[in-house]
């Protein structure tokens, strides 16, 4: 399941006398946090706050080596290296114990100000010595104690040259035995792998075990035992690691032919899992090896999956082999530290779901990347963090604390803390969709709103504070429920439950939350707007009674409570169909299938159906947990309530099938009428309905494109349609030993090593996943690189899988009228492009059960591209999907769609030039590049003339790069007008052709007075447009009036306001005489330079449109409105220096251009030599009917004065 983090980690720093952080271990109430710091012991609050509530020095003269809480309450077990066994007895006192000290450059939040009295009270410790140390065997070789554990008969010690012990509390020695004499015969030798490391296997046992280069090489290097399994494992010196059973909780010694070997060499750490059965062991090349411990004891435990950070390119000298490992308390997550540097959260299914001290940074494109497009990442390691030499798990799994030795002298010793956000069904009884799409965290819930069906609203968590008010008596809180509608929210602790409604963010409080009351949450559960309560009383005579208490709530009405009902015993997973059904499972195995009927008074509950589920869990076992891999983690009612027709003649009669998911990870389907139980598929970590019922899609609104569930398991995720499922109750009921469903389930996606899957949005066709990600910050004020974390939300379109399915198993009409329902979905054309890889490349080797010969490949091939045809996309989904394949795969591809000319042709005929483009690598490829000269040349004349600037300035470069110069196959030279250019332009003399596209294409826009485009066409072409306009005839502005308003609207250009032409006229009138034209000069070989370093791409850009796709949000329409300003202002600067630079032939342009940027130097400086154009300009700023344009015309053509009085007489 996924746990991730937000924010800043914390640090706790320790005292540098004391030395770091060597243990960290949680009691088993999670209440106390248990820390060894050299010869000091330190008891932390394990609850929201970190404070001391006590320390005591165990030894003087020597440093401890282990410690652990011990199985009788009250006592903390500790050991030394030399082998004195302390007992530190602890009882709370009266008074406040001491906050902790945090790194404020870390972390600014105040731990006290939520934690109550009980979380501060002091732990008064007191140590007791019980035991002496070890003698050595000899008398002359020196042992020391390497490693501890705990168990019911006392506890567990290693030795550095191989002695293992059991000890009493009492100090007495229970049994010992000497690890090389226990490791005796041959036949374990090879099981162990040891022959594997020396070059004969001659060598002898106590050779291999006892290297003479290290003398701890054969020694007990840690230990780990677990009460549930019943098991401990053993890690040695020399890198071998076995599995030792205790039946008897270690009262006796162990037997060899009770004995569990791993078949692993370098191990260095080792963890073990009771509810899947697994052995997790750390090897010293950084790797994890998960290993299923059996049912057989004797024999070696079968190696199911590697964990490697090799997918991220880690190397393991950059990490160091593996330091620690820890299984989270539900057994769903696996925390892994290395030596040097790295500290990682994975999922059971290999997706690595929190990673910090080192971030790898995948950029993706917008466009999916497909098998073998392998994202670029990068490596940041972060200052602060160093090795980490514990780990421990907080309670509920709301903290991860790791303590952490780095070289800074500040946090040279300090315990870092990660505040984690758990998936919403983690260890909660209910499992529906909704809130399966919620994060549960010590202090908030996190609620994810999935996008709109046309993907405008990205997925996003909504983050609700849980009320203080209401934590500070009943934390921590463990179930939370999500109604369908995601309108409300529940969450309950150890009393009462507080409710939210998600619009509002307003909480209400219900229950007794007084110390002395008896009455605790068990479970929670939604049906529309009537939250279900499952209780748990203890009775004055100590009998614990569960009842469901209905908490309804109508539209206009404030919540009322209704009548308990008693349940019969303590329910442990719950789920509630729409149609009012009530799925309860409880403790021992037992079910209830309730019916509730609800009106607007009151709701009535009956029974409908009960049954004892098939497990391996007894109901006569007090202790269901300690039966390993026992259980059910998840159970529905099946079919979900908008597929009736899976549900067959139980429609009428009341639901009597579920799908459950025991601990060990196998999905079974369960018919309660017929007591049919069917396993469907291995190694599940979650599965989840295509609840269509409240999002209401209008795009998977049938059972033919909706699958009825997901399963996510090890090898990824699979899918089950309903077709497909009724064909697999039918083989079964033909074939009852059949234990296989792999041939009516399809593969849809590979497992994702950064995402983790939380459910689907059938709106949006999205698969929705969660990925930890870390960025580098720095705190303010320290100048220290901390890693911030946050929550990435992503989406893994399905559309595609569907169109496979349907054209697999139906006729092309559905999978049209399909299409055609979908056109809306976001990465619409996306999708088909990755459905014509898959059939090309993967074809049917995807895993989806349903292989076929050559003609099935052929066949499925030709009706994907049958579909495509009918899509305007076709040519471009085709040149897309060949430029991401292998070359050798072309042939296959062109093969179906025909020849690469045609196909161009095609791009041609439906304007699709950048596709073309795209073509031409592949024809280069495929042809060479002599014969792909023609079509680069055709295909860069036809962008030009429809004006696609930036497209054929990539073309131009292509040729460039491509180095097709005179002395290889000169493009032929067209002679005539155009040689001026041709000798004027360096970039184009090895393309004369080119250049006369271009020069055709400027006069068409001259001639309509298109002069915005004819500069984009110069800028991103370098064609110089100054020489240009100098060979061409004047005038070139037809009409001043019309042109003028042109220009307005082409460049996006307001009439400007009297303040700036009052400070134009005031700039012109103080500038004095200055030469804009000599200076024009100077400056005229780097002026296109200089406007595309400050406008770049934007050039001839239309930020019309732009402006109206963000009407929405007025910030990017201010960004988008000044970024528009800058560029025109640019393009109007570069076309009016070139026009002066032309000299009287393109008097017009510069005049007009300078009147709009208000630069009335130049303007004066043209009128004065073409009264044509002065009259021109006059005659547009009269007619414009602006005041300040009145106001320019007033200027540039002052009234003539009155004349003289003698020239009036004569």
């Amino acid at each position: 399941m996924a746990y991730l983090t937000i924010g800043f980690p914390k640090k706790y720093r320790l005292p540098e006398e004391d030395g770091p952080a060597s243990i960290l271990k949680l009691d088993q109430d999670e209440k106390y946090l248990l820390g060894v710091c050299g010869r000091n012991v330190v008891v932390w609050n394990g609850g929201r706050s970190r404070v001391v509530l006590g320390s005591v020095s165990v030894c003087d003269d020597d440093v401890l080596v282990g410690a652990d809480w011990s199985f009788v309450r009250g006592q903390i077990v500790c050991v030394s290296r030399q082998g004195e066994v302390y007992i530190v007895k602890y009882s709370e006192v009266a008074g406040t114990s001491r906050l902790s000290i945090s790194d404020r450059g870390v972390d600014h939040q105040n731990p006290l100000h939520i934690a109550s009295k009980d979380e501060t009270a002091r732990l008064k410790l007191r140590v007791e010595r019980v035991a002496s140390g070890f003698p050595d065997d000899n008398g002359t070789a020196v042992d020391f104690v390497t490693s501890l554990t705990v168990c019911p008969a006392g506890l567990l010690i290693g030795t550095s040259r191989g002695i293992f012990s059991c000890l009493s509390l009492n100090g007495d020695v229970i049994w010992r035995i000497k690890i090389p004499d226990f490791l005796q015969l041959s036949e374990t030798v090879r099981k162990l792998g040891l022959l594997q490391r020396v070059a004969s296997s001659d060598v002898a046992t106590g050779e291999i075990l006892h290297q003479d280069e290290n003398q701890s090489f054969g020694g007990v290097l840690k230990l780990e035992f677990n009460n549930k399994l019943e098991i401990c494992g053993v890690v040695l010196g020399n890198g071998l690691a076995f599995l030792l059973s205790f039946p008897d909780g270690a009262a006796t010694p162990p037997e060899l032919s009770q004995t569990r070997w791993l078949e692993c060499v370098d191990v260095t750490s080792l963890a073990l899992e009771s509810r899947r059965m697994f052995v997790t062991v750390g090897l010293r090349n950084g790797d994890v090896n998960h290993m299923h411990i059996g049912y057989t004891p004797g024999d070696s435990c079968t190696l199911l999956k590697t964990v490697s950070l090799e997918s991220w390119q880690a190397d393991p000298d950059q990490t160091g082999p593996v330091s620690g490992l820890r299984w989270s308390r539900d057994g769903t997550a696996l925390a892994i530290a290395w030596e040097k540097c790295g500290l990682a959260v994975w999922s059971i299914s290999g997706c690595r779901i929190l990673w910090i001290s080192k971030e790898a940074q995948t950029q993706y494109s917008p466009r999916p990347t497909f098998k073998g497009d392998n994202a670029k990442r990068m490596w940041t390691p972060f200052s602060q963090e160093g090795k980490s030499i514990a780990l421990e798990w907080g309670p509920r799994g709301f903290f991860l604390w790791s303590s952490i030795l780095t070289g800074r002298m500040k946090l040279s010793h300090c315990i870092s803390e990660m505040a984690l956000y758990r998936s919403g069904v983690l260890c909660n009884a209910d499992q529906s969709e909704s809130t399966r799409s919620s994060l549960i965290g010590y202090d908030k819930v996190m609620i994810l709103s999935y996008p709109d069906e046309n993907g405008r609203e990205s997925s996003d968590f909504q983050q609700l504070l849980i009320p203080l008010s209401y934590l500070r008596t009943t934390w921590p809180p463990e179930f939370i429920s999500v109604n369908n509608e995601r309108s409300l929210v529940a969450v309950a602790a150890s009393k009462g439950v507080a409710v939210c409604n998600i619009a509002t963010r307003r909480w209400r409080i219900f229950g007794d939350l007084t110390p002395g009351s008896h009455n605790k949450c068990c479970a929670l559960a939604w049906i529309g707007k009537t939250l279900l309560i499952f209780n748990e009383l203890i009775e004055a005579n100590g009998e614990t009674k569960y009842e469901l208490n209905i908490l309804s709530r109508e539209a206009n009405a404030s919540p009322r409570a209704q009548p308990h009902v008693a349940i019969p015993a303590k329910p442990i997973l719950v789920d509630v169909r729409e149609d009012g059904y009530l799925l309860v499972v409880c403790e021992n195995s037992l079910l209830y299938l309730y019916r509730l009927e609800i009106d607007s008074r009151t709701t009535q509950v009956t029974l409908h159906a009960k049954m004892i589920l098939p497990t391996r869990e007894s109901n006569s076992s007090k202790d269901s947990s300690k039966i390993p891999g026992g259980g059910i983690s998840v159970a529905r009612i099946f079919p979900p309530v908008d597929m009736p027709e899976l549900d067959g003649d139980s429609e009428i009669t009341g639901p009597s099938k579920l799908m459950m998911v025991r601990s060990t990870g196998t999905l079974i389907f369960v018919d309660m009428s017929s007591m049919m139980s069917v396993p469907l598929l291995r190694n599940v970590e979650q599965f989840w309905y295509s609840n269509n019922y409240t999002s209401k899609s209008v795009h998977f609104d049938s059972s033919k494109t909706r699958p009825v569930f997901w399963a996510l398991g090890d090898d990824g995720v699979k899918v089950c349609f309903a077709s497909e499922f009724k064909e697999l109750l039918q083989e079964h009921a033909q074939h009852p030993r059949s234990r296989s469903a792999e041939g009516f389930v399809e593969k849809w996606f590979e497992p994702d090593p950064e995402a983790y899957p939380i459910g689907v949005s059938l709106r949006s066709g999205m698969m929705i996943g969660i990925s930890q990600k870390v960025e580098p910050d720095v705190v303010g004020g320290a100048g220290v690189v901390v890693p911030f974390c946050s929550i990435d939300v992503r989406g893994q379109p399905f559309f595609h899988r569907v169109l496979s399915h349907l054209l697999r198993t139906s006729d092309d009409k559905d999978a049209l009228k399909f299409a055609y329902q979908c056109l809306d979905l976001p990465q619409f054309v996306d999708s088909l492009e990755w459905l014509l890889f898959e059939a090309v490349s993967d074809d049917m080797e995807n895993g989806n059960g349903r292989g076929g010969g050559t003609y099935e490949k052929r066949e499925f091939r030709s009706r994907v591209l049958r579909l495509l045809h009918y899509f305007g996309e076709y040519e471009d989904i085709v040149i897309r999907c060949a430029r991401k394949m292998e070359s050798k795969k072309w042939p296959l591809l062109f093969a179906e769609v025909g020849e690469p000319a045609a196909l161009l042709e095609m791009c041609y005929m439906s304007k699709q030039f950048r596709s073309a483009a795209c073509l031409l690598i592949v024809l280069q490829e495929m042809w060479g590049l002599l014969s792909s000269l023609h079509h680069i040349a055709r295909l860069l004349d036809r962008v030009i003339e429809e004006g696609c600037y930036d497209l054929a300035s990539d073309l131009r470069h292509f040729l460039d790069n491509a180095e097709i110069a005179a002395s290889n196959s000169p493009a032929p030279r067209r002679a005539g007008s155009y040689d001026y250019i041709v000798s004027a332009s360096p970039m184009n003399r090895a393309h004369p052709s080119i250049t006369a596209s271009v020069i055709r294409k400027a006069r068409l826009l001259l001639a309509a007075d298109n002069f915005r485009s004819l500069s984009s066409l110069c800028l991103y072409l370098d064609f110089p447009l100054s020489l240009f306009l100098s060979k061409e005839r004047g005038p070139m502005v037809s009409d001043f009036k019309l042109v003028g308003i042109q220009m307005h609207v082409s460049f996006i250009w307001d009439e400007p306001t009297g303040e700036l032409v009052f400070g134009a006229i005031n700039a012109a009138s103080s500038s004095g005489d200055f030469d804009v034209l000599a200076d024009l000069k100077s400056k005229s070989e780097r002026q296109e330079d200089i406007v595309r370093t400050s406008i770049g791409s934007d050039v001839g850009v239309n930020f019309a449109m732009h402006m109206e796709r963000a009407r929405s949000s007025p910030g990017a329409c201010r960004r988008i409105r000044n970024r528009a300003k800058q560029v025109t202002t640019a393009e109007l600067q570069y076309l009016m220096n070139s026009a002066l630079l032309a000299g009287e032939a393109a008097d017009d342009i510069a005049a007009l251009c300078a009147v709009l940027l208000l630069n009335l130097a130049v303007a004066e400086k043209v009128m004065k030599r073409n009264s044509a154009v002065k009259d021109g300009i006059l005659d547009f700023l009269q007619s414009s009917g602006s005041r300040p344009y009145g106001t320019l015309a007033t200027y540039l053509n002052p009234p003539e004065a009155e004349e003289a009085p003698e020239a009036r007489g004569s």
